[in-house]
């Protein structure tokens, strides 16, 4: 889903801003997306149509984080991301809470204190400080490299699992990492050189 929101984040930011975005841009996210692609198709065990539907699913998944993503700086400022966060947790709780009872009630009633204090960890440390800080990039960066970092998780899981599993790197996944990071090093470096053009224009008008 990270991997191709980047495709979509693309798209949407392009039309809401009314910028058709660069060549160089387009050629490197593409560079980015298969390097990550490679690393994910080769290590899935996944086939039929239990894995097509997946991938259904998660293509519409990516559509709709790209529409947030873009979302983000157009109804949010970096001093009041914590008020717009939260307004995604009372609207996903409130959309997502009946559905999580009707179609998950028999798990729910299993959960015992030790694993709704291991849930709450989670979702404190692992999904809103991590959401926090990449909202926070969104801002400080753009949308298409934020939404590209978030694909790094595929690469790093990779070079960890190499180190602390003992598993090894094929010569598909080796090629992915390196598409993956070149791709993204110089999307971050057109993205600098864009904001630093922008802000001298700013400067030059005022």
């Amino acid at each position: 889903m990270s991997t191709f929101s980047s495709f979509f984040t693309l798209i949407f930011a392009s039309i809401i801003d009314k910028k058709r975005p660069k060549s160089n841009v387009i050629a490197l996210t593409t560079l980015s997306v298969v390097g990550a692609a490679a690393i994910a198709w080769d290590d899935s065990s996944g086939t039929g149509k239990a894995s097509l539907v997946g991938d259904l699913f998660a293509l519409l998944s990516a559509c709709f984080y790209g529409m947030y993503t873009v979302s983000i700086p157009k109804l949010s400022n970096p001093r009041d991301l914590h008020t717009f966060l939260g307004y995604v947790g009372v609207y996903t709780f409130v959309i997502g809470g009946p559905f999580i009872l009707l179609l998950e009630f028999d798990a729910l009633r299993q959960i015992t204190l030790s694993i709704f204090i291991r849930i709450t960890l989670n979702a404190l440390l692992c999904t809103v400080l991590s959401d926090y800080i990449w909202a926070k990039a969104v801002h400080y960066t753009s949308e298409l490299v934020a939404t590209l970092a978030i694909s790094a998780t595929i690469p790093l899981s990779l070079i960890v699992d190499y180190f602390t599993s003992h598993i090894g790197i094929d010569f598909v996944e080796i090629v992915g990492v390196v598409c993956f990071l070149l791709g993204f090093f110089f999307v971050s470096v057109q993205n600098y050189k864009d904001k630093e053009n922008t802000d001298s224009l700013l400067e030059i008008n005022t």
